[in-house]
This record gives C-alpha cells, sequence and structure tokens, in this order.
C-alpha cells in the first residue's frame, strides 16, 4: 500500500500542490527507492500523454498494468470482474492511453486503429544508462528517467520513434527512409547521424549534432510541421518549445555525449555548464560564486567519482574551497 495519499502525488504531478504537499512528496521518495522508480513511470508517461474519456482510460488499465510495476501487494482477480483501480493509478492509465493514441500521429496509424496496436514497446529508463537496437539496427542510449516508444517494425517510408528525456541517438544510414524522433511537438529528421537530445525541461528541448544532420521542426495542433532549423556538426540548437525560437551555438559535442560510456569529460569548459551536468548526476543543488562562473577547468568525471572528487578535481585546477551539506554544494573561491 502507499503510505501517502494518492491525490498528493497527482496534484505533485500536475505541479499543483501545496508547499506541504511538496514536501511530504520529497520524504516519502527519499524513503525507498521503489518509491522513486515509481513516481519517475508515471512523471514520464504524464509528460508524454493527455487526460482521456472514460472510456479509453478502461480500455488501456489492462495494458498499463502489464507495463508498470503498480505495488508489492498484489490482489486476484475473479473470472468476469474487472482489475480494481486505485486513483493514482487511474491517472496513469489516462496519460498512458493518452501516449498510446496521440502516437498515431507520428507513427501515421489511421483514425479509429485499436489503441493496443500502436506501440509495441514502450521503455521506461530509471538510472544508469539504458543501450537500445531499434529494429533498423540504429542505437539509442536512454540516460535516467528517460523514455522510449517505437514500434516492432517501423513503416515503409519512415522510422519513426517518441521520445521523452535525455538520449544519444546512432541512427543507421537509410536514405530511403528518414529517420524520426518525436519529442512533444518538437520533431527532429534525419537519415543517419548521431546526436543527442534533451528533453526533460519544462519549455525547452536541447539537440546536439555530433555527425550528418538534422532538420528541427515544430509541430502544430493540425498536424503540421513547421520547419525550424537545419544543423551542422558540432551546432547545438537550444529550442524554446513556447515561443518556437531557436539559439544556434558552436559547442564541443563530447562533453554532451560523453555520459553514455559511463564519464564526463570537460575541457577548457566554464564552471557554469560543469556544475549544471553535476547537479544533474548527483541531485544536488550547486551554488557558485559570481566571480567562479566563467572560471575554465578541464578533467574527467568517472562513474565510481563521487561529488568530493570532482570537487578535489576542480579544485587542483583552480584555487577555490567547498562546503557539501545534504542537499547543496557551496564553490567559493578560495581564501
Amino acid at each position: 500500500m502507499l503510505n501517502i495519499p494518492e491525490h498528493t502525488i497527482i496534484r505533485c504531478l500536475q505541479k499543483t500542490a501545496s508547499a506541504e504537499e511538496e514536501k511530504q512528496l520529497n520524504r516519502w521518495l527519499r524513503e525507498d527507492r521503489e518509491h522513486v522508480a515509481l513516481f519517475v513511470q508515471l512523471k514520464g508517461i504524464m509528460n508524454a500523454g493527455r487526460r482521456m474519456t472514460d472510456e479509453e482510460v478502461s480500455h488501456c488499465w489492462d495494458e498499463l498494468c502489464g507495463r508498470i510495476d503498480v505495488g508489492r501487494e498484489k490482489t486476484p482477480v475473479r473470472a468476469g470482474r474487472k482489475r480494481p483501480m486505485p486513483a493514482l493509478m487511474r491517472y496513469a492509465a489516462a496519460v498512458f492511453a493518452g501516449i498510446l493514441i496521440a502516437s498515431s500521429v507520428w507513427l501515421g496509424v489511421k483514425p479509429g486503429t485499436d489503441t493496443k496496436t500502436l506501440v509495441n514497446n514502450v521503455i521506461y529508463n530509471h538510472t544508469g544508462v539504458r543501450k537500445t537496437e531499434l529494429p533498423d539496427k540504429s542505437v539509442v542510449w536512454l540516460h535516467e528517467d528517460s523514455r522510449l516508444a517505437y514500434t516492432d517494425n517501423f513503416e515503409d517510408d519512415v522510422r519513426a520513434v517518441s521520445f521523452d528525456g535525455k538520449a544519444f541517438f546512432e541512427v543507421a544510414k537509410d536514405s530511403s527512409r528518414p529517420f524520426v524522433v518525436q519529442s512533444g511537438d518538437i520533431r527532429i529528421k534525419v537519415t543517419g547521424t548521431s546526436f543527442f537530445v534533451r528533453s526533460d525541461m519544462e519549455n525547452r528541448t536541447i539537440v546536439t549534432l555530433v555527425s550528418g544532420g538534422v532538420d528541427i521542426g515544430k509541430t502544430g495542433e493540425g498536424g503540421n510541421t513547421a520547419s525550424l532549423v537545419h544543423l551542422t556538426p558540432g551546432q547545438q540548437a537550444d529550442i524554446d518549445r513556447t515561443t518556437a525560437d531557436v539559439a544556434v551555438n558552436t559547442v564541443n559535442t563530447t562533453f554532451y555525449t560523453a555520459w553514455k560510456d559511463g564519464s564526463y569529460p570537460f575541457t577548457n569548459e566554464t564552471l557554469e555548464n560543469i556544475a549544471q551536468q553535476l547537479e544533474y548526476r548527483y541531485q544536488i543543488e550547486i551554488r557558485l560564486s559570481p566571480k567562479l562562473v566563467n572560471k575554465r577547468f578541464t578533467g574527467r568525471i568517472m562513474p565510481e567519482h563521487h561529488i568530493k572528487d570532482v570537487l578535489e578535481i576542480i579544485r587542483k585546477s583552480h584555487p577555490v574551497s567547498y562546503r557539501i551539506t545534504e542537499t547543496t554544494v557551496y564553490i567559493n573561491e578560495y581564501r
């Protein structure tokens, strides 16, 4: 049984929770990694879907039960009776139904098709890095808290996947069948290339191109896609999904892709950028002295490194002092 009110989790997912409810959720998440895994699963499918009708929810309930673990307690179901649906799982079923039905847009499936046939594979990677090979031999490295959906057999004229989170794509070359990554309303189209996508932020998607070329567009309500930008190797597009504004910069792509091999190298990188990576990796807030924001450092973060190990690497390059608390790291110039 959940030791937190279901409506509290739902309101936190919908971002309508009170400050006290958010504190309650944080306490619950710290109690058990299973709690974190369940919350991540629910958050992932919520971000990719939308609320559906009662009939659609019922249609997808059994499918959802086969996809995620709804708890340790298992209740036998008598023949001819529906499996009970608690409020939290009903909410999850609704947004899961949204994933399946919305998938018909990017898979090109005709309206009215049974939603159970739309997506054969939905992968939620909760921790670490997960490597997945797609039907066309393309390879995807999923970062933690990321979701990927695809069919067993791509359509004849397009290879399409749906994605949310952080991932590195190494696409098999096939000039006759473009490869399409749909992340929310952002559409990334390639024929054979390697690139990094980050779409786990509220209103931004970042695409970093390593090799080949990508065309990025924004899909409107009618299903039509408006072209935004074309990237060449070494370029990064930072897209505001609300305004469709795009900022393109030349970057060191290694900094954004090395995580798939378990390490994070940084060469002459600003401490501000390094801190962003450390916050995500160690799930801790980092507060920098304004004087250190643009200081540049070189080093490599290995999988076995603790946050203190990384700070020692930084300290060897520049005289800094640091203080670590349970939730925050403070970095200042050494005095």
